[in-house]
């Protein structure tokens, strides 16, 4: 039993991980930047992944990068390419700034993380039920 339970926590520690991700590059955005697309371009250890976005200038995007490295859960923050591209919005053309970065999934350590059980029930009461009643 300890052995299935070992085996289940291990699949568990990593199901979180792309939320974790998403949840810490949707704060990271800084306004007037919107991004195009989320790519995983590395398995196991060390999941690296690279965004796609549009920012208004490039100041948007050392911000959003700066963001990203205060993060507990990305490290490694690399500007993959950055360019001036044409963005077409209510029938006018403007120049905007495209860019790729690239990024790794750090773990970060245990202690700083606080985690909360699924139910908590107070010791000597009932746990409520599902209605609420």
């Amino acid at each position: 039993i300890l052995q299935r339970a070992t085996i289940i926590q291990e699949i568990d520690e990593d199901r979180y991980v792309w939320p974790h991700i998403l949840d810490e590059i949707a704060r990271a955005l800084p306004d007037y930047t919107w991004l195009e697309e989320i790519v995983q371009v590395s398995l196991g250890d060390q999941l690296q992944f690279r965004i796609n976005g549009r920012a208004g200038n490039n100041f948007a995007v050392t911000q959003f990068m700066e963001n990203l490295e205060a993060s507990l859960f990305i490290s490694n923050v690399d500007l993959f390419s950055i360019s001036q591209v044409p963005e077409s919005s209510g029938g006018q053309n403007r120049a905007v700034t495209g860019f790729s970065l690239e990024a790794r999934y750090q773990r970060p350590p245990s202690e700083l993380l606080e985690t909360v059980p699924l139910f908590e029930a107070l010791a000597g009461e009932e746990t409520p039920s599902p209605s609420g009643l």
